[in-house]
């Protein structure tokens, strides 16, 4: 009987700790990347344009990745599901916050009656639009 414990409780342990690796990002944040969608369209409803600048890519460099490298950038998550580096993958892993900035100023506005409106961000006379990916 104290064989077959032991190894009961050697399993539990087991699928416990491997357990821990699928609920860690579901715990600590977001996966998947945002990306940006060159030559988005500005017809066919309301669209806030914003015209990009030196300066929007000095405050969020992330920004400046996803438009002019056209890199993907990782969302939070944990490390140990980050996935493999490559040449359409930016350096940078964006935290919470910076998820936020970029979600709420490049990707929709909030208006003063609380709906949303979709941006459309102008670079170089090319219009994207910001997108997020799961996995």
């Amino acid at each position: 009987m104290d064989k077959k414990l032991r190894y009961a409780l050697i399993f539990l342990v087991a699928v416990a700790g491997f357990s821990i690796f699928f609920f860690f990002p579901a715990i600590e944040g977001s996966s998947g990347y945002i990306g940006a969608i060159p030559g988005a369209s500005v017809s066919g409803g309301p669209w806030v344009i914003v015209h990009l600048s030196a300066e929007d890519f000095a405050a969020h460099p992330a920004l400046f990745d996803l438009v002019v490298e056209e890199k993907k950038v990782r969302r939070p998550t944990s490390l140990f599901f980050l996935p493999p580096p490559g040449d359409d993958w930016s350096a940078i892993v964006l935290n919470g916050e910076e998820e936020q900035a970029l979600w709420w100023t490049y990707m929709f506005v909030r208006q003063a009656n609380g709906t949303t409106i979709p941006v459309v961000l102008e670079y170089n006379g090319v219009n994207y639009r910001l997108t997020c990916s799961q996995g």
